[in-house]
């Protein structure tokens, strides 16, 4: 079973965050895939593997898509806000910060269940919870291709991209290292 990852060129931003979003996507239809399955069979090797591949993947890269937006691309987004705007974003970036922190908890719960399917485990696995946290996952993407990276991709500046950029690979050579 291969994981699907998309690869921007390193100096566009915008590109990574939407890869990730690309992935993050893939990997929440894989767990549609396995809640799916887990209705009709038991643990199997589908199920370990699928299961294996989604623990690999949001335990380690969403998270650090999370910090490029709370650390790095939000803020350099407000720096450019005037007026309105200004409240307005404030307002949308304190709610996807709290989006973030209620998929992680979400994730959280969904977590245990997923590492004992992974090492081949029969578990009372709840497609309940993984279809709650799949719903909220991709309306918090909608909400952030919509509202944020259009803002992104206005007002930030060749500098402020590379920076961007230069901090998203840093954070992301943290996982391979």
């Amino acid at each position: 079973m291969n994981e699907t990852t998309l690869s921007p060129i390193p100096e566009e931003p915008i590109g990574i965050l939407l890869a990730c979003h690309s992935n993050i996507r893939h990997q929440c239809e894989s767990l549609k895939q396995l809640a799916d399955h887990l209705m009709d069979h038991d643990t199997d090797e589908f199920a370990t593997e699928l299961a294996a591949q989604i623990t690999r993947y949001f335990d380690s890269t969403s998270s650090y898509h999370h910090e490029d937006e709370e650390t790095d691309l939000f803020p350099l987004i407000m720096n450019h806000a005037k007026g309105h705007d200004i409240l307005e974003l404030e307002l949308l970036f304190n709610q996807l910060a709290l989006e973030h922190r209620l998929m992680q908890e979400a994730w959280s719960e969904l977590r245990p269940d997923l590492i004992a399917l992974s090492a081949g485990h029969n578990v009372s696995f709840e497609p309940s919870l993984a279809h709650s946290f799949i719903d909220s996952v991709l309306q918090h993407l909608e909400l952030e291709e919509a509202d944020i990276l259009p803002y992104a991709e206005k007002f930030l500046s060749l500098q402020e991209l590379v920076l961007l950029s230069k901090r998203m690979h840093a954070r992301r050579n943290k996982i391979s290292e």
